[in-house]
C-alpha cells in the first residue's frame, strides 16, 4: 500500500472522518447514510509530501503501540501463570501461607 493510500486509511479511521458520518446517520435498528450526505463531508487534504510524512509517522507510532500491547499481553499471561502456580503451591502445602493471612 502506498503512502497516499495509508494516509487515506488513517484518515478514514480517524474521528475527523467517522464523527460526521455518525452524526449524519439516520434510522432505527439499521442506521443509514446517503451518498449525498457522504459527498457533502468536507475533508482537508494536505499536500502529497505532508500526507506521506503523516502516514509514515502514524505507521511508526502504531507499530510502537502494537509492540507495547504485545508486551503487556505477555506480562498479563505470565502473571496469570504465576497466580495459578501460587494457588497450586498453597493448595498442595508447598508453601506456608498461615503467616500471610
Amino acid at each position: 500500500m502506498g503512502m497516499a493510500q495509508k494516509f487515506l486509511w488513517h484518515l478514514a479511521n480517524s474521528e475527523c472522518f467517522t464523527k460526521p458520518i455518525d452524526f449524519l446517520c439516520y434510522g432505527g435498528a439499521q442506521e443509514n447514510i446517503g451518498k449525498e450526505d457522504i459527498g457533502n463531508i468536507l475533508i482537508a487534504f494536505p499536500p502529497a509530501e505532508e500526507q506521506r510524512a503523516i502516514a509514515a509517522f502514524l505507521d511508526r507510532k502504531t507499530a510502537e503501540i502494537d509492540a507495547l500491547v504485545t508486551k503487556i499481553h505477555g506480562a498479563i499471561d505470565r502473571l496469570k501463570e504465576y497466580r495459578t502456580a501460587l494457588i497450586s503451591a498453597a493448595a498442595t502445602g508447598k508453601i506456608d501461607i498461615r503467616d500471610l493471612i
